[in-house]
């Protein structure tokens, strides 16, 4: 009679693994064309350029100023779709890198405007 208790335990062990049996996941895997692997590269490339971007310190404090949060921008880039993505590369490739050159063009200015006045070719009235 020893031999009762290990049949149960054997068979209780045996009946939830053959319940387990049906759960099985299974995964499958395809090839993809040239195409796709392309375009997930592209995409992967122009995400990286648009994450640069934002990354930027004075891109990061105009956000902030606008009351938008960088991290949440991030991650609304990446949840865009391609053609949104690269839309979005082109409109910040057509905006200027380092701001208008306005600050520049007026130091240029004063900087005549000063000489001028040192000089004594330029009177004030």
């Amino acid at each position: 009679m020893p031999l009762r208790p290990f049949l149960r335990s054997f068979c209780a062990v045996l009946i939830v693994s053959l319940l387990n049996l049906g759960m099985l996941q299974t995964a499958s895997a395809a090839a993809i064309d040239t195409q796709t692997a392309v375009a997930l590269e592209d995409r992967a490339a122009v995400t990286a350029r648009i994450d640069e971007r934002l990354a930027r310190e004075d891109v990061r404090q105009a956000m902030q100023s606008l009351g938008v949060d960088p991290d949440q921008a991030r991650e609304r880039v990446a949840a865009l779709t391609d053609a949104e993505v690269l839309q979005l590369d082109g409109k910040l490739a057509q905006l200027p890198a380092a701001g208008d050159g306005g600050w520049f063009i007026l130091f240029i200015v004063m900087a005549v405007l000063i000489f001028l006045f040192a000089s004594g070719k330029l009177n004030y009235r």
